[in-house]
């Protein structure tokens, strides 16, 4: 009873510090960096976004094995982010800290809560889709088509800025459940939640 009332706690803390960072990073989305105007890296501003999707997802229950799990970021096939995704190992999901793991193979990104895609893997892009159809994890790719495909984001360019789609019946195959604020501010949301097609 009293590790229950602690993990109510604990979520409840996190919650709320969720909420005090929403508006900030609600801004963010719906004024997206420029790559121009502001000299920043097209994977800097990507980077930036793999950690705000974090806060906006939830993962279910199974997909922590205990409170401390690490929330694990992987990028399949080839790495465009530098180190820049390595920055993030001193931030967290919840309680949970995050790891960042680079080039990983299709089995070992089946065990990460938020894989990005490379552009590298595009020939096989559909099989490793259907590698993932029973896996909790946010699959986030900046290849042409991708949240139509099956995959759960997909990186856009609108003008100069980088902006992102969000297939809702990809996410709730995952058992992720995305924020209405982030639905909100996506360029393009596919699907109504309930396996139908919008």
């Amino acid at each position: 009873m009293r590790l229950r009332k602690t993990n109510l706690c604990k979520r409840t803390y996190y919650q709320l510090l969720m909420l005090c960072q929403l508006a900030v990073l609600v801004f963010a989305f719906l004024n997206p960096p420029s790559v121009e105007s502001k000299g920043a890296t097209e994977y800097q501003i990507k980077a930036a976004y793999l950690f705000n999707f974090t806060r906006f997802f939830e993962w279910p229950n199974g997909a922590f094995v205990s409170e401390n799990e690490t929330f694990r970021i992987c990028v399949l096939g080839d790495t465009p982010f530098g180190d820049e995704l390595l920055h993030l190992e001193k931030r967290h999901y919840l309680e949970h800290p995050l790891r960042v793991n680079l080039s990983v193979s299709i089995d070992q990104a089946r065990s990460c809560h938020l894989v990005y895609i490379s552009s590298s893997e595009a020939q096989r892009e559909d099989y490793i889709l259907s590698k993932f159809r029973d896996a909790q994890t946010l699959l986030v790719s900046s290849s042409d088509n991708f949240a139509e495909r099956g995959g759960v984001i997909g990186f856009v360019n609108v003008g100069n800025n980088i902006r992102f789609e969000v297939n809702r019946n990809a996410a709730q195959r995952a058992g992720l459940s995305p924020s209405a604020k982030l639905l909100e501010v996506a360029v393009r949301v596919i699907g109504n939640g309930r396996g139908n097609i919008e």
